[in-house]
């Protein structure tokens, strides 16, 4: 009995590894979360069995919408928490913004982050990852600034690293 229940879980973790994997092979070509079923048929077509063990019933194929979501949420979290551990070796960073607006008229802010990586001899190279998108009630230094504060606080992320800024419209930043 002992024996069946880990081949049953095996092949849970393995459909769930392989649909995790075609999940977040879809975020990063920026398909649409409806082409994600379509790339599991395919990878069953080719061979990949183990996406088979997804389809628990005929209602249960975890290849809804809502499945997709929670997926991309779990992998966000871990890749939210690399990054944040990647900054707090970073002895420096600099930030970038964008404020822009979307089609509803609503006032956004990208925020990109450059970080330090240092290799195993010690040599660092510079690396520019995506850190927020964030709705504004303003466009203005005060409203940026605010945001920009927030958000470093909430990653833990210390302004004493701070190195520079900089964005198209947004020069006089007063962060003390």
């Amino acid at each position: 009995m002992k024996m069946a229940q880990q081949t049953a879980l095996g092949k849970s973790e393995a459909a769930i590894t392989a649909a995790l994997k075609n999940v977040y092979f879809a975020a990063k070509n920026d398909l649409a979360n409806s082409m994600v079923p379509e790339l599991n048929n395919l990878c069953l077509k080719q061979g990949v069995s183990q996406i088979s063990d997804l389809k628990v019933d005929a209602h249960t194929t975890y290849e809804h919408h809502s499945s997709i979501g929670e997926f991309q949420e779990a992998l966000a979290g871990v890749l939210v928490e690399n990054l944040q551990q990647k900054l707090l070796k970073s002895p420096k960073f600099s930030l970038m913004f964008d404020e822009s607006t979307d089609t509803s008229v609503s006032q956004n802010l990208i925020v990109y982050i450059r970080s330090l990586d240092y290799d195993v001899f010690d040599f660092a190279t510079s690396n520019t990852c995506f850190l927020a998108i964030s709705s504004l009630h303003r466009a203005n230094a005060d409203a940026i600034c605010s945001k920009v504060l927030q958000l470093l606080s909430r990653m833990s992320i210390a302004l004493a690293t701070l190195a520079s800024q900089n964005s198209q419209n947004f020069r006089d930043v007063h962060w003390f």
